[in-house]
């Protein structure tokens, strides 16, 4: 009896080989892994909080894809760039009440932060969910 010989060189359609379609396969394989792993967890809460402050900048920017960015600076620090808490807003309801703050109110944003930025619509983690007003402007 003679020994079977098995091959890799088995043609397939389009006259390809057993080894080049299982390399193929492969990389396509890591490309969608790659992809999804980028995906998984978009939305995904990885916590939940609120900051105290006054609203100093809101912003609605992009160049094809614009999306609702602002600055929350500390209402018991300083304004200079340190204790400013940089935030996304998804939500219309939200973006309406934040325009109709009153300038200089001290508000609590209450935000969840997201696991991954991976959307890249937003230019940051914290999306606000609810808007109090704490006290009037002075």
């Amino acid at each position: 009896m003679k020994p079977i010989r098995i091959s890799n060189r088995i043609p397939l359609v389009g006259g390809a080989t057993l080894g080049e379609f299982l390399i193929v396969a492969v990389i396509i394989g890591i490309v969608f892994m790659i992809l999804g792993s980028s995906f998984i967890g978009c939305d995904a809460t990885y916590s939940e909080g609120y900051r105290d402050g006054v609203v100093e900048k809101f912003s609605h920017k992009g160049i094809l894809i614009k999306s609702w960015e602002g600055d929350l600076a500390q209402h018991h620090m300083p304004y200079n760039g340190e204790f400013v808490f940089k935030f996304s807003v998804d939500d219309e309801n939200i973006v309406q009440q934040i325009q109709n703050l009153p300038y200089g109110a001290h508000v609590r944003l209450h935000y969840r932060q997201v696991l991954k930025n991976a959307s890249r619509f937003h230019e940051t983690d914290y999306r606000i969910v609810r808007v109090e007003i704490l006290s009037p402007p002075k």
